[in-house]
């Protein structure tokens, strides 16, 4: 009789010392030890297909082992004796007492090796990936200085960052939600995911891109199936030790939840300081319209400037969105060169947003010619940021100057925009009209 046959029939008595021994033998790859294990699992809970009898018994005959290759995988009815010695109901009782599992003794007999440390190597780097891209991609302008909002975009990023790092601490230490939270860190990937794509908001490049968010589901169930199926993760963590704890839950329940009470309560107070803003804005805007007006100065209701000497005006109302206009003027002199102006709502003070609105003003006839940078920057004037950009352009040998700002106004929120194309470089009249601004 040999050693594992020993072990499995001090086994089979009850004697869990011994099953444990066998079973590092089996986990070490050695067949014959694997064999015996098998038929410890036969007498003890049956043979199905899927048990921990087939499992043993198809290792031991990968590993060669011959008596293997001679032994049946039955169903579940062929339940067996397997020691004819042992034949009292008491001692038949005790074979089929379920071993327990335990994270220390897993953690001495199974290894996370292969595609299970591939996975939680992905996990490290991809909640590390999108939490640092929520935090270093925000833009605070974008939600409208509202903290909650801002919260209910980065919180995603932050709980997947923490999802990530705690399931490779229950995988490490054989925990019995290690596989449960496994899934709640691939599922929530697949939905963020099919999200940004019904959304369909996606950036040129980056990670917020259509082909990072249809790789993100194809992966995210790549490794769920992994998950619910791999025999690697069914021995490191067996189906009979896992569990999951009513903490789990909640901690989840909280991770879906507070990112959508953010949001609801962030985009309340978005709306109803929206409300007050527009009250405000059109009670400004009747304000200015009824100020008496010297024979130069017009308004258009958020702005009121004064036209420079020697020059005509003309203005127009232009549709920009649904039935919103604003009114543009056109300033004119036949000696000099002509200038346009108009006013908004915009406090963002970024070169981002100046080229947003330079891009939108360029005269398209000037995208065949070449340009020169003369000058740009940022100047106050009379308290108010500006900021401005000068270039020349070669029409046929002249030389035309773009002269583009924006002055803001903090305290309204609003801007002038002013565009003038001169073959002056130096243009006192664009200063005198930029220092003629008023806001209130």
């Amino acid at each position: 009789m040999s050693n594992y046959e020993e072990l499995m029939q001090e086994a089979s008595q009850g004697n869990k010392i011994a099953l444990k021994e066998l079973y590092s033998y089996a986990g070490a790859g050695i067949a014959e030890a694997q064999y015996y294990l098998a038929l410890y699992y036969k007498a003890v809970k049956g043979c199905a297909p899927d048990s921990d009898y087939a499992y043993w018994m198809n290792k031991a005959r990968d590993n060669g082992c011959e008596a293997a290759m001679a032994e049946p995988v039955a169903d579940d009815s062929e339940k067996t004796e397997l020691l004819s010695g042992v034949a009292n109901s008491s001692s038949e009782n005790e074979e089929k007492k379920d071993f327990v599992y335990t994270s220390e003794w897993l953690k001495e007999n199974t290894e996370i090796s292969g595609w299970l440390t591939f996975f939680l190597i992905a996990l490290s780097l991809g909640g590390a990936i999108s939490a640092f891209y929520s935090v270093f991609s925000l833009n605070i302008n974008d939600y409208a200085g509202n903290y909650f909002l801002i919260c209910a975009d980065v919180l995603p990023g932050l709980s997947l960052l923490g999802v990530a790092l705690y399931t490779i601490y229950l995988f490490v230490n054989r925990r019995p939600n290690a596989v449960f939270w496994g899934i709640v860190y691939v599922l929530v990937i697949i939905v963020t995911n099919l999200f940004s794509v019904c959304m369909g908001e996606f950036d040129n490049y980056g990670l917020n891109t259509l082909g990072h968010a249809v790789r993100g589901v194809l992966w995210g169930v790549i490794w769920l199936l992994y998950l619910t199926s791999s025999k690697l993760v069914k021995e490191v963590i067996p189906k009979e030790f896992r569990k999951i704890k009513k903490a789990d839950w909640i901690v989840v329940a909280c991770i879906v939840g507070l990112p959508i009470i953010c949001f609801a309560i962030g985009y309340a107070q978005v709306v109803s300081e929206a409300s007050k803003v527009v009250e405000k804005r059109e009670l400004n805007e009747s304000m200015l319209l009824k100020k008496e007006l010297s024979e130069n100065e017009r308004t258009d209701g958020k702005i009121i400037f004064t036209i420079p000497d020697a020059f005509t005006c003309s203005e127009e109302d232009v549709e920009v969105d649904n039935g919103i206009s604003i009114r543009i003027y056109n300033l004119e002199n036949e000696s000099s060169g002509n200038c346009t102006l108009c006013s908004d709502y915009d406090e963002d003070t970024s070169w981002t947003n100046f080229d947003t609105y330079r891009t939108s003003w360029k005269d398209t006839t000037t995208n065949k010619m070449i340009e020169t940078d003369i000058d740009n920057g940022s100047k106050d004037i009379k308290g108010n940021t500006c900021i401005y950009k000068i270039v020349s352009y070669d029409a046929d040998g002249v030389d035309v100057y773009w002269h583009f700002y924006l002055l803001f106004d903090k305290p309204t929120g609003k801007v002038a925009v002013v565009s003038a194309y001169d073959v002056n470089q130096d243009l006192d009249y664009v200063d005198k009209l930029l220092n003629s601004i008023r806001f209130q």
